[in-house]
């Protein structure tokens, strides 16, 4: 008896396939920028829309499609204003939007954005107002021209008697360049007494606190992380952990920085991307560390307990 032959597997040819989340910004860029589509009806431009959600799902579909209209031609913007909400209304994705919209992800542009196509319909918006509260209790910062720490606090509970918050440590030395080095979740504790807690607990390190001002604490927290970007450092993974409190409650902060806007999309893609921070920091502890003379010149301090007796 014969032995079955064994099936080839087909080789494929071609390039893989692209998602078609991974291609959805690059296919709306490039419809919105043709001269023609403004000029439509309704129906067609209607059906590109839809067209473009198949595969994405909705929530992907909206947040691409926010950040893509504010770069959108003046004559694209124009008529999408004229026929986005009805056609967010009749398939049914108001729901989603405004849900995007209370979890507080959007900066201050996109979220204005979103209200107004809510509103154009008819939709009531004033409880998104209440879910947006601001939670920002308060920030404090110290240190010098090597290391600094910014302290962010948040209300806890919804009679705003405890907080919560963050410490980020920042670095100016080589090849920190100020970006976030570390980040410590603080317990929840009583509003009153935090501060002062805080306050103390660094003046015993030999660092004074100062409390700052909510658009302060915004810019120097916005700067910091602009040079993580620059310096290809990734997150903390302290801070990685702590993902959907950042979203709640730092950043829609961020978007009172005078600065570089820092959107969950840069969080998201610093969180898988660049050198690791405790990488850095174990190779500074064996090593030494990096830091930089007055004059510009760069030299390693290197710990007495990393030497060989």
């Amino acid at each position: 008896m014969s032995k079955p032959r064994k099936r080839k597997d087909k080789k494929r040819s071609g390039p893989p396939s692209m998602s078609p989340a991974a291609v959805l910004r690059p296919r709306l860029d490039a419809l919105w920028a043709n001269p023609a589509w403004p000029q439509g009806d309704e129906p067609s431009l209607r059906a590109d829309l839809s067209a473009m959600v198949r595969g994405t799902g909705v929530s992907l579909f909206l947040r691409t499609m926010l950040r893509a209209y504010q770069e959108a031609p003046a004559p694209a913007q124009a008529r999408l204003a004229q026929v986005l909400p009805g056609w967010l209304r009749d398939n049914g994705y108001l729901p989603e939007l405004a849900r995007i919209v209370s979890e507080g992800s959007l900066d201050e542009a996109r979220r204005n954005l979103a209200l107004s196509w809510l509103q154009a319909t008819g939709a009531d918006t004033s409880a998104l107002a209440v879910r947006q509260e601001d939670t920002f209790y308060g920030a404090c910062y110290g240190g010098n021209e090597f290391q600094a720490v910014l302290i962010v606090l948040w209300y806890k509970d919804r009679r705003r008697s405890r907080v919560q918050g963050m410490s980020f440590l920042l670095d100016f030395n080589p090849p920190w360049e100020g970006a976030v080095k570390d980040v410590a979740a603080l317990p929840q504790r009583d509003a009153q007494l935090a501060v002062r807690a805080l306050t103390e607990f660094w003046a015993s390190r030999g660092t004074k606190l100062q409390t700052m001002l909510a658009e302060e604490a915004a810019s120097k927290l916005v700067q910091a992380l602009a040079h993580n970007q620059e310096e290809s450092i990734r997150l903390p993974a302290d801070l990685i952990l702590r993902r959907d409190a950042f979203q709640r409650h730092v950043l829609p902060l961020l978007s009172r920085a005078n600065g570089p806007a820092f959107t969950l999309d840069d969080f998201d893609r610093l969180s898988r991307t660049g050198r690791r921070p405790e990488g850095i920091m174990h190779a500074e502890k064996i090593l030494g560390g990096r830091t930089r003379l007055p004059d510009g010149q760069e030299i390693l301090i290197q710990h007495f307990d990393a030497w060989d007796d």
